[in-house]
């Protein structure tokens, strides 16, 4: 059903290549974001989806107005700047801390959303624009494969780099407590899969009680590497892809991202 003759094309290579390591980093991040605001700060489900209205909003209005500016001027520059600004988004959550209040966390998601529209839209103009037109439907799917893989790989990566993290972090931290080595693999084991229903049964950050602290340092610390490792992906495909070139804007891509 692909023809994949379309990948001798370098540009739309670079731009399925683009959807994979874009969404492989930033659903992982949504993901453990999520478990963030819900088992670390103790929001109910709807409260943390609330949270991320500034991401999705901002989305809705630079999406369409980033593809109208890839018809005319190319791909290549809105997403270089969408990928650093969701890399420096991802960085810069790296300092989003247990305690840290959500008009600290909002920019970083107003950021994220922007970063993301500047690249969605445009990385699907530049796809375009190597078809012939009645292959449309064919390169659009094979970007939105792309995207879907890339989330899947992304969440099972990260989740695994956070997993290490969490279970080395809290072993250790038992350890200095004067836990024995055993008592400490097991209880950090059952503590990491106890993880997804703390939000639920425990109060929000402030008022936690003080036995559950060496847990949330140490979803925390797993949580820094995670976004720490999809920042510098993404920031290495953004310097990969502004060196790459992308065709002039052709009048189909102007009329689809019209």
């Amino acid at each position: 059903m692909l023809q994949l003759a379309f990948f001798r094309s370098p540009t739309f290579s670079a731009a399925v290549l683009c959807a994979a390591v874009v969404s492989s980093g930033m659903f992982g991040v949504f993901f453990f974001l999520s478990l963030f605001f819900q088992t670390v700060q103790g929001f109910s489900p709807l409260e943390a989806g609330l949270r991320y209205l500034p991401c999705t909003g901002v989305a809705m209005i630079i999406a369409p107005l980033a593809g109208r500016l890839a018809g005319h001027i190319g791909s290549r520059l809105p997403m270089s700047v969408g990928l650093g600004l969701n890399s420096l988004s991802l960085l810069l959550f790296v300092s989003v801390d247990a305690g840290t209040p959500y008009r600290e966390i909002w920019p970083l998601l107003l950021t994220a959303g922007i970063g993301m529209s500047l690249v969605m839209t445009p990385m699907t103009v530049a796809v375009m624009n190597t078809v012939p037109r009645q292959r449309a439907g064919m390169a659009s799917a094979t970007t939105n494969a792309s995207r879907e893989v890339g989330g899947v790989f992304g969440i099972a990566l990260l989740g695994a780099i956070v997993a290490h993290v969490f279970r080395d972090r809290l072993v250790s931290t038992l350890a200095a407590l004067g836990i024995s080595g055993s008592t400490a693999q097991r209880l950090a084991a059952q503590a990491g899969s106890d993880l997804s229903r703390l939000g639920s049964t425990q109060p929000r950050a402030p008022t936690r009680p003080v036995y559950i602290a060496p847990t949330t340092l140490a979803f925390v610390s797993g949580m820094h590497v995670a976004l720490l490792v999809a920042g510098i992906a993404l920031w290495r495909r953004r310097r990969s892809w502004s060196q790459s070139g992308t065709r002039p804007a052709s009048p189909m891509s102007r009329h689809f991202s019209g």
